[in-house]
C-alpha cells in the first residue's frame, strides 16, 4: 500500500511539473532577431548631470518571422545580431524580467505602438525616436539624443517634434470608446447608434447580447443598441482577445521589444430602456355585448412603491393612450370617464424585461343593480302574490316595465340601468286597497341590490244589522189598535172640515 502511495504521489509532481511546463511554453514564442544595417543612427548619451557624454552608433532591429521592428529596452548593453530569442507577453513577467515596474513597461508599450509604423509615422525617423523614448523611460538616469554627425556628442533638436508627439498620443491613450459609461435614454423596440470619436471601438471590441439588449459593433466605429425588451441596468461591452500583443524578447544579450496592440478594457453602458404599455379603453354593456372606444377618459399613473404620480394620460378618438415606463409596479387609477359608466378598477402592472410591450383592454359596463320589489301586508307583514306593478323612468316618465308579485311576494329585475324610477301598482291582490302611492329609486352605482317594500290595506266590510222578528199575537193586536185609532181619528177629521163648509 504504501509503495502504491510512493507511485502515485511520483506521477501527481510528474503531472504538476509537466502541465506547468504547458502553460509556461503557451506564454513564449521563440523567434530571431537581427540588425538591419541599412538603418544606421548615432546616439548622443550622457547622465542627467551633464557627465560621461558618450556617442554611439545604433542599427534598427528586426525580428527574422516577419522583419517588423524591434527595441532595445536596455541601452548600455550590446545587443547581439542574429540570436534566438523567447517573446513574453506577460506584463508581471516582463517586469521581473526587466527589473522595470508595471507602469514602465505599460509605458514603453504604448511608445512602441504610437512610434514607428503608427499611422502616419512610416519615416524611419519615427524608429530612432521612438527607440530614444523608451530608453528614456527604461534608464532614466540618463539623457538620449539623435547626434548631428557621426561621433558627434551636440545633440540635434530636429526629434523634438517626433518625440513630442509621441509623448502626447501616449498621454491621451485611451481605448475605451467616447461614449463610455453614458446613459442611454430609450424605449422597448428602439435602436440606438453611438459613434465612437475616439475611433477605437471597432479595433478593440466585440459585440454584445443577452435576452433584453444586442449591441452590435460596426466597421465605422459605431455601436448600434437594440432593445429587445424593457431594461434598466448595466451591460459590458467586452475588449476582443488581443492577437497581436507586445512581447519581451530575452536571448539576445539584451532585453529587447516588439511592437503591439494595446490591450482593450471593458467598458459598460448604463441602458433605461422603457416598455411602452398601450391602453385601449371602450364602453359598453354586457347585456348586448357591444362596446364602443371612448375618447377622454383620464387616468393617473402612481409608482406603487413610493405612491408618486408618475404621469397623467387621456384616450384619444379611439380609445387609447400610450406611455413608457422603467422598472417598476404600477397602478393605473381612472379619474374621469363617461357618465352612467361605471369606472374601471385600479389595475397594477408590473415592468421587468420581459416583453417589449404591454397591451391593456380597459371596458366601462353601463350602470345596472337589481331591484327586489317586495309586497306587504300593511299590518301582519304577509308577503302578497298576485300584486301587479308597473316601472317607470322619472325623467321621462316612460314605462319600463309591468311585473307580477310571484308565490312569495317578489318581484326581482337583475341589471336595472342607471337612472331615477318610481313603482306604480295597476292591479292589488284580491281583498286588498290599491295603493296610489309612488315608490322612487335611483340607481347610481353597479353592484347594489335596490330593495323596495311596498304595503297594502285590506278592504274593509260594511256591517249589515238584522230586524229582529217580534210578530208575536200581542204585537199584532197593538197594530190593529193603532189602525183604529188612525181611521176614527181620520174620519173626525173630515166630518170637521165639511160642517164648517156648510156654515159658511
Amino acid at each position: 500500500m504504501i509503495k502504491i502511495n510512493k507511485i502515485l504521489s511520483v506521477l501527481l509532481l510528474i503531472g504538476t511539473i509537466f502541465c506547468n511546463y504547458l502553460t509556461v511554453n503557451a506564454q513564449t514564442t521563440v523567434d530571431n532577431l537581427y540588425k538591419d544595417d541599412n538603418y544606421k543612427f548615432w546616439v548622443a548619451t550622457w547622465k542627467r548631470d551633464g557627465s560621461d557624454r558618450v556617442a554611439t552608433e545604433e542599427s534598427m532591429i528586426r525580428r527574422t518571422s516577419d522583419n517588423s521592428p524591434v527595441y532595445c529596452i536596455q541601452a548600455p548593453i550590446p545587443f547581439n545580431s542574429g540570436s534566438q530569442v523567447n517573446g513574453i507577453v506577460d506584463t508581471n513577467t516582463m517586469s521581473t524580467m526587466s527589473g522595470l515596474s508595471n507602469e514602465q513597461i505599460e509605458r514603453i508599450k504604448l511608445i512602441a505602438y504610437y512610434g514607428y509604423g503608427y499611422e502616419g509615422h512610416e519615416d524611419v525617423n519615427w524608429y530612432y525616436a521612438t527607440q530614444l523614448l523608451i530608453w528614456s523611460v527604461t534608464n532614466p538616469g540618463y539623457t538620449y539624443a539623435i547626434a548631428d554627425g557621426d561621433h558627434s556628442l551636440t545633440p540635434s533638436n530636429r526629434y523634438d517634434a517626433y518625440y513630442n508627439e509621441i509623448n502626447s498620443l501616449v498621454d491621451n491613450h485611451t481605448v475605451n470608446p467616447s461614449f463610455s459609461g453614458q446613459k442611454i435614454e430609450m424605449k422597448a423596440g428602439d435602436v440606438v447608434t453611438l459613434n465612437d470619436t475616439n475611433n477605437v471601438l471597432s479595433k478593440y471590441y466585440q459585440g454584445y447580447e443577452d435576452e433584453h439588449i444586442k449591441a452590435t459593433v460596426n466597421d465605422n466605429n459605431t455601436l448600434t443598441v437594440i432593445a429587445k425588451t424593457g431594461y434598466e441596468g448595466k451591460i459590458w461591452i467586452e475588449a476582443k482577445e488581443n492577437n497581436n500583443r507586445p512581447m519581451i524578447y530575452e536571448g539576445a544579450n539584451q532585453l529587447c521589444m516588439n511592437i503591439g496592440d494595446p490591450d482593450g478594457q471593458d467598458f459598460s453602458l448604463i441602458i433605461h430602456a422603457t416598455t411602452r404599455i398601450e391602453v385601449t379603453k371602450t364602453y359598453g354593456s354586457k347585456n348586448d355585448g357591444v362596446y364602443r372606444p371612448e375618447k377622454g377618459a383620464e387616468f393617473e399613473v402612481y409608482n406603487t412603491e413610493t405612491n408618486q404620480l408618475v404621469s397623467k394620460v387621456i384616450t384619444d378618438s379611439d380609445g387609447k393612450f400610450t406611455l413608457d415606463l422603467g422598472y417598476g409596479t404600477y397602478r393605473i387609477h381612472q379619474t374621469k370617464g363617461k357618465d352612467k359608466y361605471d369606472f374601471v378598477k385600479d389595475y397594477t402592472i408590473t415592468i421587468d424585461g420581459s416583453t417589449d410591450k404591454e397591451v391593456i383592454f380597459f371596458k366601462n359596463e353601463y350602470i345596472t343593480s337589481d331591484l327586489e320589489f317586495t309586497k306587504t301586508d300593511f299590518s301582519t307583514g304577509e308577503t302578497l302574490p298576485n300584486t301587479t306593478i308597473e316601472i317607470y323612468n322619472t325623467e321621462t316618465n316612460e314605462l319600463v316595465g309591468t311585473h307580477v308579485t310571484d308565490a312569495n311576494g317578489k318581484v326581482t329585475i337583475k341589471n336595472l340601468g342607471f337612472g331615477k324610477y318610481y313603482i306604480l301598482e295597476k292591479n292589488a291582490p284580491e281583498g286588498y286597497e290599491l295603493n296610489p302611492e309612488k315608490m322612487y329609486f335611483e340607481i347610481t352605482k353597479s353592484g347594489e341590490i335596490i330593495k323596495v317594500n311596498m304595503k297594502n290595506h285590506k278592504i274593509k266590510k260594511v256591517s249589515s244589522y238584522n230586524v229582529p222578528n217580534t210578530a208575536t199575537k200581542s204585537s199584532l193586536s197593538d197594530v190593529a189598535v193603532c189602525l183604529v185609532i188612525i181611521v176614527v181619528v181620520g174620519g173626525a177629521f173630515i166630518i170637521v172640515t165639511n160642517k164648517n163648509k156648510d156654515n159658511k
